[in-house]
């Protein structure tokens, strides 16, 4: 018993881990406020890289809020214990395709490259992956929110 629980705790921790780098708005959101905020390297005449760490540590930050809001809304729909974590970091394997975005925004980039390729590829790809990853997590609490609500009534 003791086993099951320890590598479901590590298969969880993956599916964090890919949350994490696949999702295009944690890499967006973290590049923007590491330039703005002034905490990227400027290489050359408008050339900014920012440090790996920084980048995964601000990754890190936006995806635990986004996991923590997706449990608390999960608790208010389908109640205490319903499994829906792991449902939620497992809906984020359809992002797969956005994993390569992280390693591209850690070489050095000219700011007017970045506003005509990378922010325009950054947006499609919120726009197509973030929304599909919304819609996957808001379908999962739909659907549980309707289980609950049957159970409800046939009490």
């Amino acid at each position: 018993m003791m086993a099951v629980a320890w590598t479901e705790r590590v298969r969880e921790a993956g599916w964090f881990a890919l949350m994490v780098l696949v999702h295009p708005l944690h890499a967006a959101l973290t590049w923007m406020a590491l330039v703005e905020g002034g905490l990227a390297e400027r290489v050359a005449i408008n050339v900014y890289q920012v440090p790996p760490l920084a980048l995964l540590k601000g990754m890190l930050l936006i995806a635990l809020f986004r996991y923590g809001l997706f449990r608390l809304l999960a608790r208010l729909v389908a109640g205490p214990r319903n499994g829906l974590g792991a449902t939620f970091l497992r809906n984020h394997r359809w992002l797969l395709p956005c994993l390569p975005i992280p390693w591209l925004l850690l070489h050095p980039i000219e700011l007017n490259v970045f506003g005509f390729i990378y922010f325009p590829t950054l947006i499609l790809a919120v726009l197509l992956f973030g929304t599909l990853g919304l819609v996957l997590n808001l379908r999962t609490l739909w659907r549980h929110r309707a289980l609950r609500s049957s159970w409800a009534t046939h009490r």
